[in-house]
């Protein structure tokens, strides 16, 4: 249930998330002639915003509530965007040219086998580029302990992180309140689990798996990544 309710107020919670800023980014590191497509895309706003700029753009998710909302906002716009219920492991990206992964999807995968699977899939059957984000270990420990809340009328959540040193894991551990029809509020309670990897990882593992290293940058910036970045950017082709 905790998954349906996240999905439901999504957009909310994520309003002042740099879509505009992000989406540039992209734009200027891909081939725009070519289909793109986005993995662990959810509720769509990236792959929308990507839509109205002329890129070719379609969207992979494996939590089907948040690609119901997705296709939802698509119809009721007008835009012919395909979204696809896969896991990235092992989806299918015949026909793609350049395939993104933003927003941590990659900090979903929780060990080194499931990471080397994903890339693998992508190394076997991409030609183009991959661009993909994640949060560091870094910034993962930062959380750690701290407290974030947003309260609404109807919905009020409250995050907080527990970050399992020996393992690289955090859990991210959401509490909703929900306004119910008549006045109360129903409680449910999610936990979110989020791998902290390095950029030395990561690196060895995309050189492994055949990929050309164009850029390591700072949170769609052109600015180098350092020890300090909390996201990282990775621009690859293959």
């Amino acid at each position: 249930m905790g998954y349906s309710l996240l999905a439901k107020y999504y957009d909310r919670f994520m309003s002042d998330f740099p879509y505009l800023r992000w989406g540039d980014f992209i734009i200027s590191q891909i081939d725009v002639t070519k289909p793109t497509l986005e993995l662990a895309c959810g509720t769509g706003n990236l792959t929308i915003e990507l839509f109205k700029k002329g890129i070719d753009v379609h969207g992979l998710d494996l939590n089907s509530q948040m690609l119901t909302i997705a296709k939802s906002k698509a119809v009721e716009q007008n835009l012919d965007i395909g979204f696809y219920h896969q896991n990235m492991i092992n989806a299918s990206l015949a026909g793609f040219s350049n395939i993104i992964c933003p927003c941590d999807g990659i900090n979903s995968l929780l060990s080194h086998k499931q990471l080397n699977m994903f890339f693998q899939n992508i190394s076997m059957q991409l030609k183009g580029t991959l661009i993909f984000d994640f949060s560091t270990s870094h910034k993962l420990k930062k959380l750690s302990e701290q407290i974030f809340y947003e309260d609404y009328d109807d919905i009020t959540y409250y995050w907080k992180t527990k970050y399992l040193k020996t393992r690289d894991i955090a859990n991210l551990e959401l509490t909703f309140f929900e306004k119910s029809k008549l006045g109360y509020y129903i409680r449910e309670d999610l936990i979110i689990r989020q791998k902290g990897f390095t950029v030395k990882e990561i690196e060895k593992i995309l050189i492994n798996h055949g990929f050309s290293i164009e850029g390591i940058y700072d949170d769609y910036t052109l600015v180098s990544a350092s020890n300090d970045s909390e996201r990282v950017v990775f621009v690859c082709k293959i």
